[in-house]
C-alpha cells in the first residue's frame, strides 16, 4: 500500500530504513546497500528527502551522513502510516478479528524510538478484551524479530475509564507516551 501511496519504491524503502532507525545515521553507500538500491537513486531520493526537511545532512571526514530530524513536522504522521504496514503494528491490524473485541491498541514513544521504559513505561498497550494467548505469540515473534523484550500491557475497557478517572499514574503516563494509534481513536483514548 505504501508503494500506492509514495511514488517511488527507493523512497518507500529508504522511508522504511530511517523511520525503523530513528537513533542512527547513514552514509550514502551503507543506505544503498541497505535499500539493495544503485547510488544513483538512492542520493536523488536523498536529496529530495533532506530539500523537504525530513532528513538532516551532514559532513564527517569525507562521508556525508543522513539522519531524521526528530523536528520534522510530518514525522508522527509518517511513523503512524509505517508502523501500521510494518511487523508488530501489522499483525495487531491483520489479526484484530482473532485476538478479541480490541477498543485501543497503541505502540508508545519506547517502541517507536527503541527506548527502555521507565518503570511505569511501556512499548505497547492493548485496551479490551483480548486472546492473551493469540497476543503471547504475536509478542514473542516481535521479540525475536528486535531481539530484545517488549514491555506491554492488556486493561478492559471498564478499567482503563475508572483508573483514567482516578488520574492513575501509570493511565497517565501511558496517555503522554502514546505515539502510534494501530486501533481506536487517539480522541475517545485521550478524553
Amino acid at each position: 500500500m505504501l508503494e500506492e501511496l509514495f511514488i517511488s519504491r527507493v523512497r518507500v524503502k529508504i522511508l522504511d530504513l530511517f523511520l525503523k532507525n530513528l537513533d542512527k545515521s547513514y552514509y550514502v553507500r551503507q543506505i544503498s546497500r541497505a535499500v539493495n538500491t544503485e547510488i544513483n537513486a538512492v542520493r536523488r531520493e536523498l536529496n529530495r528527502l533532506t530539500k523537504i526537511k525530513f532528513l538532516k545532512r551532514t559532513s564527517r571526514g569525507n562521508r556525508v551522513f543522513y539522519e531524521v530530524r526528530l523536528d520534522f513536522a510530518l514525522l508522527p504522521e509518517l511513523l503512524g502510516l509505517f508502523y501500521k504496514q510494518i511487523g508488530f503494528g501489522e499483525n495487531i491490524i491483520a489479526k484484530q478479528k482473532e485476538l478479541g473485541k480490541i477498543n485501543f491498541a497503541v505502540l508508545t514513544k519506547y517502541f517507536v524510538y527503541k527506548q527502555v521504559p521507565d518503570k511505569n513505561g511501556v512499548d505497547t498497550a492493548i485496551v479490551g478484551k483480548v486472546d492473551l494467548k493469540l497476543l503471547q505469540v504475536l509478542i514473542d515473534r516481535e521479540q525475536e524479530r528486535l531481539g530484545r523484550e517488549i514491555n506491554y500491557t492488556v486493561i478492559s475497557q471498564e478499567d482503563f475509564e475508572i483508573l483514567k478517572s482516578r488520574r492513575d499514574k501509570f493511565i497517565n503516563q501511558l496517555l503522554s507516551d502514546t505515539c502510534v494509534f494501530l486501533l481506536g481513536e487517539e480522541t475517545a483514548f485521550r478524553s
